[in-house]
């Protein structure tokens, strides 16, 4: 009996509660039902090389979602070139007054220009490795062109930095 326990889809065995002393007056069989188990599939969000138009797009919602709003005082937008072999991917990002700025292409009227090249742009946006970005910038591998003055204070202010739940949720759709 305790065999056909272990064999799939049995449903168990009836039983009988006579009244032996505890009050039941139960003498009908009751079969066991085992519950049912409904599996649901894990959901995995799709990967995309980094920097793509599909990483854009998904990287866009993400930071919708989970950007926290900038305070309206800070305005600093800054223009990106990032340096993949013999390409070189433009996109801006920041904030103005209390507006997250994210995109494909350079702004008109930016506070500054960041060049970088692609390892360095992974470790910085998708790793969320700030030192890894100062590092760069000593060494000369981040360049910066325009307002300096402004990204030092935004610095300084607390700005530069991403929520732990956007730098997670980057790195879920990065390959």
């Amino acid at each position: 009996m305790l065999g056909d326990a272990l064999l799939p889809g049995y449903r168990g065995h009836p039983i009988r509660l006579d009244n032996g002393g505890c009050g039941s007056t139960a003498s009908d069989a009751v079969p066991y039902d085992a519950p049912s188990h409904e599996y649901q599939e894990a959901v995995v969000s799709d990967k995309y090389p980094f920097l793509s138009d599909e990483w854009f797009d998904a990287a866009d919602k993400l930071i919708k979602e989970h950007a926290p709003a900038a305070p309206p005082s800070t305005n600093l937008v800054m223009n990106l070139e990032v340096a993949d072999g013999d390409k070189t991917v433009k996109f801006h990002m920041g904030s103005k007054d209390g507006d997250t700025l994210f995109g494909k292409g350079a702004l008109e009227g930016a506070d500054l220009t960041m060049s970088t090249d692609i390892d360095t742009a992974r470790e910085v946006f998708i790793a969320g490795n700030q030192q890894a970005g100062m590092q760069a910038f000593m060494s000369g591998k981040v360049r910066v062109q325009g307002d300096m003055t402004k990204l030092m204070m935004a610095q300084a202010g607390g700005g530069g930095g991403t929520s732990p739940a956007l730098t997670e949720a980057l790195q879920g759709i990065t390959e």
